[in-house]
């Protein structure tokens, strides 16, 4: 025969042991809620500052891109040399490093466009 246990105290005791543990998961639930608005908060504020961060670095970027422009457009007139367009800037590359890595990148594509002559293995 079994007997069962009696809790040491009334019958209200575990009733409002039940509330108060459901009112602490309760609490910490909302603390969590309030910690995680917290941090979506700092990382919404981290992104706008982030953004605002690139705008500014395009606009200065767009600055020193115009500057540059106009320093080279001085002395392309005080060399009395022609006027560039964008095409023939891009056909030209920007000095030797730029011929050197145009030629590389050139000669595998080269060697894929040949013909294969008639009897040889790859």
């Amino acid at each position: 025969m079994h007997e069962k246990s009696v809790s040491a105290g009334s019958p209200g005791a575990a009733s409002s042991s039940a509330t108060s543990s459901l009112d602490e998961l309760k609490a910490a639930y909302q603390a969590q809620l309030a910690h995680l608005a917290a941090e979506r908060d700092e990382a919404r504020r981290q992104a706008r500052r982030a953004k605002a961060e690139a705008d500014v670095a395009r606009a200065n970027l767009a600055s020193l891109q115009a500057r540059v422009d106009r320093l080279l457009g001085s002395v392309r007139d005080q060399l009395g040399l022609p006027l560039a367009t964008d095409a023939d800037l891009a056909q030209k590359g920007t000095g030797k490093a730029a011929d050197a890595s145009a030629e590389a990148d050139a000669e595998p594509s080269a060697k894929a466009e040949k013909p294969k002559r008639a009897g040889q293995a790859d």
